[in-house]
């Protein structure tokens, strides 16, 4: 759990984009994992009272100085199991909120936490309902070639289903980073979502990649009322309500050709991802 990189970028994208952090939590207390020099060089254009406080700011501190100094949030709280890092706030993210950190913060930060937690239907669940209406959840977190760091890697899709506005969010950006160690050098995709598309947004390739995810919660909802369900299997469903089996059977043999052919064996299939920074 930290700030990296992909998380100053971030960081970086809800401040050009004038979202506030306000009142903020992170999930797990946060420390920095990021050289000054190198944030210096994403923050091109921060003010010169920001740059002071970035220059006190050392790798292996608790983030919350560069979160309430250089980015401005106006509180950091922090919420984790134990107390063991320092957390202020102490609570087991596999169990539902107590009422009193409910519709609390403007800004929800997962810096590498969710991936850990066994239950995380609740877990995102608490996630959701610690916003405030026009707050933000903002998650990086395991995408591809990460098995072993937590329980679970991620779809952009159950991000996209999740943050809906049946559950009274929408999304506002995903991307995928995949990092090439080697080269030291980190490319970001943004992720169409496959309903729109009417087809999945798979991706195979051999790169430690993460998900990053901006959700603003745009009302107060029920949050899963109704389960999630993959796009792709709501239009199956529904589309073969009124017809035949054969004509279920072509259907979906001609829906995987098609998913076959626009795959053309790319990485990242530009019917699906497009590239926005590297």
């Amino acid at each position: 759990m930290g700030i990296d990189l992909n998380a100053i970028k971030s960081f970086k994208l809800l401040k050009e984009s004038e979202i506030p952090l306000g009142d903020m939590v992170t999930l797990g207390r946060q420390k920095i994992y990021a050289k000054p020099h190198k944030i210096k060089k994403i923050l091109k254009n921060i003010s010169p009272e920001e740059l002071l406080e970035l220059e006190k700011i050392q790798p292996g501190e608790y983030a919350e100085d560069l979160l309430s100094k250089v980015f401005r949030a106006s509180r950091v709280d922090s919420l984790d199991y134990s107390d063991y890092e320092g957390a202020n706030i102490v609570s087991d993210m596999n169990c539902p909120l107590g009422e009193n950190l409910k519709n609390r913060y403007d800004l929800v930060f997962d810096g590498g936490t969710l991936e850990h937690v066994f239950n995380f239907p609740v877990a995102i669940k608490n996630a959701m309902e610690m916003l405030k209406v026009g707050g933000h959840f903002l998650s990086i977190t395991c995408g591809n070639n990460l098995s072993g760091h937590g329980f679970y890697q991620f779809s952009p899709e159950l991000f996209f289903r999740i943050f809906s506005e049946e559950n009274g969010f929408k999304v506002v950006d995903i991307f995928l980073a995949e990092r090439d160690v080697f080269r030291n050098k980190t490319t970001w995709y943004k992720v169409k979502d496959p309903e729109q598309l009417r087809a999945r947004t798979t991706l195979r390739n051999s790169k430690q990649t993460e998900i990053i995810v901006l959700a603003r919660k745009i009302k107060e909802k029920e949050i899963f009322t109704n389960n999630p369900y993959q796009s792709d299997y709501l239009t199956l469903w529904n589309e073969q309500k009124n017809v035949g089996y054969s004509s279920k059977f072509s259907a979906k043999i001609w829906r995987k050709v098609k998913a076959l052919a626009k795959n053309k064996s790319l990485y990242y299939n530009p019917d699906f991802f497009i590239k926005v920074e590297e």
